[in-house]
């Protein structure tokens, strides 16, 4: 996306207002993946000024449309409080959406919320059942959890 290369400078001079002005119009028009850059813009303060609360909606506009990697990152807007008040349960809910789309990243978060009993009941087999998932799929991050739960013991207990 040509927002992305002015931001960044990559093969073009580096054009932050031309990069707001296209991520805007896009954003406007529907273009998830425009929302969600734009999105990390406002969360990190690349380009525009750093607002929380406008990352969240923009995150929640291309959420909305089913676009796993806003959903994953809206979860951690709930997660962490950004944008919105903090709540573990909704973080849960747009995670398991990104991860039932497939996406290992949301899957290995989902692990971590079972084994902790962050945003649902403290669940070890359902743990290890999205640790796997991600894993299967290549995520490094997860191999590493499954094998901890190995490790652990905690595989074991479940059977």
């Amino acid at each position: 996306m040509i927002a992305r290369c002015y931001i960044g400078g990559f093969g073009t001079s580096k054009n932050e207002v031309g990069a707001v002005k296209i991520l805007l119009e896009l954003s406007a028009q529907g273009y998830c993946a425009s929302q969600c850059v734009l999105a990390s813009c406002y969360q990190m303060g690349y380009c525009l000024p750093k607002d929380g609360t406008k990352a969240f909606e923009w995150y929640r506009e291309a959420a909305d449309q089913g676009y796993a990697i806003a959903q994953i990152n809206l979860g951690f807007c709930y997660y962490n409080g950004q944008g919105v008040a903090q709540d573990y349960a909704k973080a849960v809910e747009w995670w398991t959406k990104a991860a039932s789309q497939g996406n290992a990243a949301a899957q290995c978060v989902l692990g971590f919320c079972y084994e902790n009993g962050e945003g649902v009941a403290q669940d070890y087999a359902k743990a290890v059942e999205w640790f796997t998932k991600a894993a299967r799929q290549g995520d490094a991050n997860a191999q590493n959890w499954v094998g901890i739960c190995y490790y652990s013991g905690l595989e074991a207990r479940i059977r």
